[in-house]
């Protein structure tokens, strides 16, 4: 294999940059891969704010934005096509349904090939339309990375694209953020006293955008079926929700209509994660699909017992070494039992569980790992292009 000269400007292409997983991993592949290879730009799709913009302009990263300002505007692709000669772009890597169809006819005007896509969710929703153009719009040498098996068997078997150009990448968990030494007896502490929780409370967090997807009604139903079950060892328990989105106003709603408001709190956006799961006592993800699930991954660094919904690639991610409690989806009187199950445990055996999630990630899901993946796969791309 001959070596591409080096550097190489590499557009990602993103439809937006609020705070969310595939955001996420553009920052981390932005500001992580090598820039003595890379000199790395993002490009958002719509206007080009919010806080992952933040974070890529402090990491000193470029951003552009196309301005669409709804889904169906002609001159999108000629923006793109004027941006990718324009900077000199000489990979262009595209993120989720809209920007990696998108990206792709642009690159072709442009004179680029070997696009590099990344499909970070299953499309559960009635959208076929959307596997049409995936599957169309795929060049004899373009890639789509999936970020689980099961992300890529779903497209295989509901999109139909092609196994040869089909590739999987895992999400990665910058274990930085997630210190392995905290006192959690302090951080446990702390927390409660900053959010006047009671000294002894019991505290679940969720964590994730208040979308449908989500499904936090069904989290709601079963925590209310967990308070008002027998058990005086879940008196002291409370819900954390840290996020934000389109929900809100409904669960807002759920939550008085429950009077649950005294025993869940919607947090809002946090960018003090790794400082809630230090002082939680388990983590529970309700979600109806997911395409990695990379909250779920990011509490077990930070050592926490999961209880989650087991939807396509939760299973992959949580393992079967006793990290976690998967219950199916869509049954709230499941959940509750998994949550009151890991609850009633003993502190010692939530922080066992703790543990082997730790361990499954730095196994499995490390930044590192992923950077180096892309890093080879951009490689692979530049010098068959060559």
């Amino acid at each position: 294999m001959t070596e591409s000269r080096f550097p190489i400007r590499v557009l990602q292409l993103i439809t937006e940059l609020r705070p969310a997983g595939a955001e996420r991993i553009v920052y981390e592949l932005a500001k992580g891969l090598p820039r003595e290879r890379y000199e790395m730009e993002v490009c958002a799709l719509r206007s080009a704010t919010g806080k992952v913009a933040d974070w890529l302009r402090e990491a000193d990263v470029p951003v552009h934005s196309l301005e669409m300002a709804r889904k169906l505007d002609p001159f999108a692709p000629g923006r793109l096509v004027e941006l990718l000669r324009e900077r000199r772009i000489g990979l262009l890597h595209a993120h989720l349904y809209h920007a990696n169809v998108l990206g792709r006819y642009a690159a072709r005007k442009a004179g680029l090939r070997g696009v590099i896509g990344t499909i970070h969710i299953p499309e559960k929703r009635f959208r076929p339309w959307r596997f049409w153009h995936e599957k169309y719009s795929l060049g004899p040498h373009d890639v789509e990375v999936c970020v689980s098996e099961a992300v890529k068997r779903f497209m295989l078997e509901r999109g139909g694209l092609p196994e040869a150009q089909l590739r999987v990448i895992p999400n990665g968990v910058d274990l930085s953020r997630f210190k392995e030494d905290v006192d959690r007896i302090a951080a446990a502490r702390e927390l409660r006293a900053r959010l006047g929780l009671p000294t002894d409370a019991l505290v679940v967090l969720a964590a994730g955008r208040l979308e449908a997807q989500k499904d936090y009604p069904l989290l709601l139903s079963a925590w209310e079926r967990l308070i008002y079950r027998n058990e005086p060892r879940l008196s002291c328990a409370h819900l954390l929700i840290a996020g934000e989105g389109q929900e809100r106003a409904k669960l807002e709603a759920r939550i008085e209509k429950g009077a649950l408001s005294s025993r869940v709190r919607l947090l809002g956006y946090r960018d003090d994660l790794p400082t809630l799961m230090a002082g939680a006592d388990v983590f529970v993800q309700a979600s109806a699909y997911e395409g990695f699930g990379l909250a779920v991954a990011e509490a077990m660094a930070a050592g926490l017992p999961v209880v989650a919904t087991a939807v396509d690639s939760v299973p992959e991610v949580v393992g079967d070494e006793g990290a976690g409690v998967l219950v199916l989806p869509g049954d709230a009187g499941k959940l509750s039992e998994g949550l009151a199950e890991v609850l009633l445990k003993g502190a010692d055996d939530r922080r066992h569980m703790g543990k082997l999630g730790r361990l499954r990630v730095e196994e499995h899901f490390t930044l590192q790992k992923m950077l180096a993946a892309y890093d080879a796969l951009y490689q692979e791309r530049l010098n068959a292009n060559a």
